[in-house]
């Protein structure tokens, strides 16, 4: 594991609320699980390399942004239509593409 694995857990926890428009209600528990499981395909696409600028579509409230600090990438955007009110995916402390 790299140093930014443990960099992932002092990034905060979007509050419960909006982790409910992501998952439902009833789902809030694979909040984190749903993450992880999108960095595992991002990695067997070899989508998470130093060679990878990311574009993610549809961050929301930073789900998987959170996640990505742990990985090698140059540079990662990500951009909602109608992102929850404070929720920001720049707080996962990625570099960003200008």
């Amino acid at each position: 594991m790299n140093d930014g694995r443990d960099r992932t857990s002092t990034i905060p926890m979007p509050p419960r609320e909006f982790q409910a428009l992501v998952c439902g209600p009833d789902f809030i528990h694979l909040f984190h699980d749903a993450a992880q499981w999108t960095i595992a395909v991002l990695h067997h696409e070899r989508m998470c390399g130093a060679d990878v600028h990311l574009l993610e579509a549809g961050c929301g409230c930073g789900r998987v942004a959170r996640h990505l600090v742990a990985e090698p990438l140059p540079s990662y955007e990500g951009f909602s239509y109608d992102p929850p009110e404070g929720c920001d995916s720049t707080e996962s402390g990625l570099p960003h593409v200008i």
